[in-house]
């Protein structure tokens, strides 16, 4: 990714809490979680959720340098709240705690694109708040099933929908899920 994603990022996606540097700040490992491309997974079959994770991953490196292709320069700019995934929720961490930019597909229309934040809702559980870029506040669930990274978008009176994490947004980093 060019130089402005990466100036922009805290570090890499990871599957669990539990498994980052202690001496981090709650919100440091959260956004650890966040900084990924994740994709929606269908419902596997029994047994089969590595395959289903792998095939929702595929192109996902080259959706995160879609996404980065139409980046302006200034990410002040208005033209950003216009930038979104293809099929995933591209999430961006920013320099200050707690920032991200907020990249979702067209499937994700309640959550507005461009610069917002997040905060631990509840850290036990896994829950955190994400305002976009409209001021909306999204509740998503992260924790990971199989080693994979997992994020569950809270919708009211709907299904949770299930995100796989497929390609962090860390400058240097492996894959989240598999691509």
């Amino acid at each position: 990714m060019r130089p402005l994603i990466v100036a922009l990022v805290l570090g890499l996606a990871a599957p669990a809490f539990a498994q980052t540097a202690p001496q981090q700040s709650d919100l440091a490992q959260v956004a650890r979680m966040l900084g990924a491309l994740w994709r929606p997974l269908p419902p596997p079959a029994p047994g089969q959720q590595r395959v289903a994770a792998q095939t929702a991953c595929l192109g996902a490196l080259e959706e995160l340098e879609a996404v980065n292709s139409v980046l302006p320069e200034d990410l002040n700019s208005p033209a950003l709240n216009a930038v979104r995934a293809t099929r995933g929720f591209v999430i961006v961490n920013s320099a200050d705690e707690g920032g991200a930019f907020f990249f979702p597909s067209s499937d994700l229309t309640f959550i507005a694109p461009g610069r917002g934040s997040f905060v631990i809702a509840d850290r036990a559980q896994g829950l955190v708040n994400l305002t976009d870029a409209a001021g909306a506040v999204t509740q998503v669930q992260l924790g990971a099933s199989g080693g994979l990274p997992m994020m569950r978008i809270m919708r009211p009176n709907a299904q949770p929908l299930v995100y796989v994490g497929c390609a962090s947004t860390a400058a240097g980093s492996e894959p989240a899920g598999g691509g």
